[in-house]
């Protein structure tokens, strides 16, 4: 909650309101195709509703709140953390290190004490493994999909898995990467009647002047995209009917767990 400054419909029990990071609706929407895709969604069974992210909500759709403050601009954690820092000359501590890839992460021991990266060499002319040193602490902060890989790189995780790839096992921490899988992706293109101005089309295949949106701060330029988002879980009917695995995994990791989705929807006009 302190991310954020939540400025949609909810309740602040389950959003922030003073974080530097706003959460909006941004500055644009293609409302026919919004409203035909949440009209559609009520008449299967999924009605629109007030807040999807309230954390217990699910089985519905809502008009999509974005990363995007109200006038327009991306809150991306580089922009609402380390820029601002970066210029306000009071932290001539922070340093950023761009176009590298770390490796690993080096041990004294049992204790982090740096981390060992490479220049990425599309960016930079030189591709020499280099290190740097750590004082006082090392945070491994990569993401859902990097963090596990520096990690076991660096010889934490499972034994087996470590031994394997030859790599010193520095903790047994079988968790580590643990039922690892990336997130299926389905795309449904379709035709439609939609206008230039109401698909993001109309800027990256440059339909409209990029020149001329940027000079008049048009709003479509503060818009994703995506218009809807929805949780979905299936019926009990539909449970069955995709056979007795499925519904094994079901039953261990979802049946009980009454606000996790099984399926995460959006509508994007393209």
């Amino acid at each position: 909650m302190q991310l954020e400054t939540y400025l949609g419909p909810g309740t602040t029990a389950t959003h922030g309101s003073d974080g530097p990071t706003q959460i909006s609706g941004g500055t644009y929407h293609a409302e026919r195709s919004e409203n035909d895709f949440i009209q559609a969604a009520k008449e299967v069974g999924y009605p629109e509703l007030m807040d999807l992210q309230d954390l217990d909500s699910n089985n519905g759709v809502q008009r999509a709140l974005r990363f995007i403050s109200t006038d327009g601009k991306r809150q991306d954690t580089a922009h609402r953390y380390l820029h601002p820092r970066l210029q306000d000359g009071k932290h001539p501590n922070l340093n950023v290190l761009v176009q590298s890839q770390v490796l690993r992460v080096l041990f004294n021991g049992k204790t982090a004490s740096g981390i060992e990266y490479r220049p990425n060499p599309a960016f930079q002319k030189s591709v020499k493994i280099d290190s740097i040193k750590a004082r006082k602490l090392v945070i491994v902060s990569a993401g859902a999909l990097g963090t596990p890989l520096i990690l076991e790189r660096s010889g934490i995780g499972s034994p087996e898995i470590l031994n394997r790839a030859s790599v010193p096992v520095v903790a047994n921490v079988p968790g580590v990467g643990k039922e690892y899988q990336d997130h299926h992706l389905l795309t449904y293109p379709y035709h439609t009647s939609l206008n230039p101005n109401e698909t993001a089309d109309a800027v990256t295949g440059g339909r409209l002047n990029i020149s001329e949106l940027i000079a008049t701060n048009a709003s479509i330029l503060g818009w994703n995209a995506q218009d809807v988002a929805a949780k979905l879980r299936p019926t009990d009917t539909e449970i069955a009917a995709l056979g007795p695995e499925f519904e094994a995994s079901w039953d261990h990791d979802f049946k009980n767990n009454l606000n996790k989705p099984l399926v995460l929807m959006a509508l994007l006009s393209g």
